[in-house]
């Protein structure tokens, strides 16, 4: 079965609105989700930003990326 990608928007000069996030991260495929992570990490230093941080980190310990989550915290 082949899921579609669903891109959230994500602007280097704006933060991401964490209720959207959530409820994109709550029902986006699989590829998405991990665009997302791309795009946040390219756009974004996560530890400065503790709330996007979490959201983040939350999503890949529930993915199964628990050693990515304990990188980028790590990292700060």
């Amino acid at each position: 079965m082949l899921l579609n990608h669903v891109p959230f928007p994500i602007d280097k000069n704006i933060a991401p609105d964490l209720d959207s996030l959530r409820d994109f991260l709550d029902t986006a495929p699989k590829a998405s989700k991990l665009a997302l992570f791309r795009d946040i990490q390219l756009n974004y230093i996560l530890w400065d930003d503790e709330p996007l941080c979490s959201v983040v980190t939350e999503e890949m310990i529930k993915m199964g990326l628990a050693d990515e989550a304990a990188r980028i915290w790590k990292s700060g």
